[in-house]
């Protein structure tokens, strides 16, 4: 797959699975073999017809457990990763033996190599009409990865027109795009480094891989697919979802008959004794305002300034009795 903007070739593998499986076997098998030769962009998807856990399965019909681990044990071979998305949580319905049955076998999974292409790439599962499958709408958005990725072809260009040229006005373009790129690197591991929130990482190790997938994981496990509603009704559209969400709220905040503190209180027992709540209220010292500073992520911001760890311990003797 290519792209008039794209200056490399992605991979894709569209699937279609048989059902039983013993004849998955031979899928599992091709995509274990392609996994040795895509050092490129891959991503695979469509009906795997077989979920990865009994969580994506509402049904009475006990499901096959020796599928289900096929299916992650080639995952992990093929260093393949889930795609986040939205939208229903299920991706195919259909009738059994009389009864609903709801699963979710329909999903991209995509490498390493993916990511640093297109690491805000996102799925949403769209509402069924004729079919039995969800329809998926993949969105694919570049980031600063891939701007380095542009920064360094066209310091390769650059260069190759400096060796036939040999002139200044060639060297200074040459000097120009590489110092473009040392800026985009720079800037594009700061910030994979601040989301993904890797307190132990030190300044200037080059683990950009490593920070996508962290933020990847995360941005998994964070995402909210549906949420019931005050009637108790599942709501799966992003737009319900964050009315509900809002909703609910301004019922907490603005409640017209909001319960009693002291109704609640009563039943909270004491565990703070008079000694302890005495220590708290005594003034704090500039001292343990230090400590509290200095043991600060150099790499995070504690407030809405965006200063970070590194500027206040830096410039602790200037800012000391102001922060006191």
């Amino acid at each position: 797959m290519a792209h008039d903007s794209w200056s490399s070739v992605g991979m894709a593998t569209f699937v279609y699975a048989k059902c039983t499986r013993s004849e998955h076997r031979a899928l599992w098998s091709n995509l274990v073999s392609i996994t040795g030769t895509a050092t490129w962009p891959w991503i695979v998807g469509g009906d795997f017809n077989v979920i990865s856990s009994v969580l994506e399965y509402v049904g009475r019909a006990a499901q096959d457990l020796g599928a289900i681990a096929d299916f992650n044990e080639t995952i992990q071979g093929c260093s393949l990763t889930e795609v986040p998305f939205s939208g229903s949580f299920f991706t195919w319905t259909g009738v059994r033996a009389g009864t609903r049955v709801w699963k979710r076998l329909d999903r991209p999974l995509v490498n390493q190599a993916w990511l640093d292409f297109a690491a805000t790439t996102t799925m949403q599962h769209l509402s069924r009409t004729a079919s039995e499958h969800s329809p998926l709408l993949l969105t694919i958005r570049k980031d600063g990865a891939w701007v380095a990725k542009q920064r360094e072809l066209e310091v390769q260009q650059r260069e190759t027109e400096y060796k036939a040229l040999q002139t200044d006005d060639a060297r200074s373009v040459l000097h120009r795009a590489q110092a473009q790129l040392l800026s985009s690197l720079r800037h594009n591991e700061e910030f994979w480094q601040q989301k993904a929130r890797i307190k132990w990482a030190k300044d200037g190790d080059s683990n950009t891989s490593f920070f996508h997938a962290a933020v990847q994981d995360k941005r998994a496990k964070l995402a909210i697919h549906r949420i019931k509603d005050n009637a108790w009704t599942w709501v799966e559209e992003d737009e319900q979802i964050a009315a509900v969400a809002e909703r609910f709220f301004k019922d907490l905040l603005f409640a017209d008959k909001p319960v009693e503190a002291g109704a609640l209180v009563q039943h909270i027992p004491s565990l703070v004794t008079r000694d302890q709540n005495k220590r708290q209220l005594e003034e704090v010292t500039l001292e343990e305002v230090r400590q509290v500073v200095f043991n600060l992520d150099s790499n995070s911001a504690p407030g809405s300034d965006g200063f970070s760890g590194t500027f206040f311990t830096h410039c602790w003797d200037i800012i000391a009795e102001d922060i006191l």
